[in-house]
């Protein structure tokens, strides 16, 4: 199971999570406080993660095409070199 997937489940247990009532248990209001305050860390982390994806993707694409580009200058560069040679040699 991916992470993603796991947090989706998390999250929608969070929101959807009913539990039974005994004597002696915990505070309802409070348990729903800290589980209401737990989606909301989640899915702002959630988010986080998405945005961090994202800008990851996007630095990768950027990367890939400078070094096409500096590639493409190599290859340039060491053409006009042997032509260079050549001409000297000449």
């Amino acid at each position: 199971m991916d992470g993603r997937q796991t947090l989706d489940d998390l999250l929608h247990e969070l929101e959807d999570g009913q539990f039974g009532t005994k004597m002696r248990g915990y505070d309802p209001t409070e348990v729903d406080a800290l589980l209401e305050r737990a989606g909301r860390v989640l899915a702002d982390l959630r988010a986080s993660a998405r945005r961090a994806d994202e800008r990851a993707t996007l630095a990768e694409r950027q990367l890939e095409e400078e070094l096409e580009a500096a590639r493409a200058a190599r290859a340039t560069a060491e053409a006009g070199l042997a032509t260079a040679k050549a001409e000297a040699g000449r």
